[in-house]
């Protein structure tokens, strides 16, 4: 099981769909089961991530990490669900996961990978190296 995360980005108010999840639903559907969680509709995404690592048994969160208000969310629920269940491989991706990671201490998140236009690919995609 995949849990694929979009942490928050814009005012309740006004939340956007998580595109680039959907992109990567399509990719996976068939082949992976999935599930969506989006932190712009969610009133705490942490405990609806937790609930869904134990519900279903996921080994693999990706989350989306843009720089801004995604990064400062991306951190400390990376690092809580790395703390409670040290078998998940977090998975950092979009358009900035590179930068992005090196904006965090290093160690500081262990354990966690990144995918970006020159890390892995997802089964099925035609671009990049496929990593084992």
């Amino acid at each position: 099981m995949v849990i694929l995360y979009n942490p928050p980005s814009t005012p309740q108010w006004k939340p956007v769909l998580p595109l680039s999840l959907l992109a990567l639903g399509a990719v996976l559907e068939g082949v992976h089961e999935y599930i969506i969680v989006d932190g712009n509709l969610e009133a705490d995404p942490l405990t609806t991530l937790d609930r869904a690592v134990r519900e279903t048994g996921a080994d693999v969160p990706g989350v989306t990490v843009m720089p801004g208000p995604q990064l400062a969310d991306a951190v400390p629920v990376s690092r809580q669900l790395k703390a409670r269940y040290a078998h998940l491989t977090v998975v950092w991706g979009d358009y900035f996961p590179d930068p992005a990671l090196r904006r965090v201490p290093p160690g500081r998140l262990r354990g966690l990978c990144r995918a970006g236009s020159r890390g892995a690919r997802l089964p099925g995609s035609r671009q990049g190296p496929q990593a084992g």
